[in-house]
């Protein structure tokens, strides 16, 4: 069964992802964290997703892995394009935002990551709003 702690997880770092945007302070630190939460929002929804498939979860930071093992699974998610396009730059964000001193994020390609996993997680919660109407119009649960 989903451990909801994931799906919580997930907004939480996304609510700091805008609050360390919106906040004012564009350095690159700054855009780093916001990128770096960004993508752990990615990576929880996935997994619970996941999990909620009753799919063990892996220890992985790779989106694209588990993008390919939602598809293969059954999960019911919905992978907007963006997701699908930009796994490896997530993925990316994961460790380089972490462990190279050398790599930024540029404000404008943290904007857009922002507008694009916020469209992800209102499609996902659109869809579960459907699966638990769903299921309690056909006494499913």
């Amino acid at each position: 069964m989903c451990d909801i702690r994931y799906f919580k997880r997930a907004l939480s770092l996304y609510r700091t992802a805008v609050r360390e945007y919106q906040a004012g302070q564009a350095d690159e630190y700054t855009m780093n964290t916001v990128a770096y939460s960004l993508q752990q929002v990615v990576e929880l929804v996935l997994k619970c997703h996941l999990e909620f498939t009753g799919v063990t979860v892996p220890s992985t930071h790779d989106i694209s892995k588990l993008v390919r093992m939602c598809k293969n699974n059954g999960a019911c998610i919905t992978i907007t394009e963006w997701i699908d396009d930009n796994t490896e730059k997530l993925t990316a964000w994961e460790a380089q935002t972490r462990y190279n001193m050398d790599f930024f994020v540029e404000r404008d390609k943290a904007a857009r990551a922002l507008k694009m996993i916020k469209e992800f997680l209102v499609a996902l919660v659109i869809s579960f709003i459907f699966l638990v109407v769903y299921r309690k119009k056909y006494k499913y649960i």
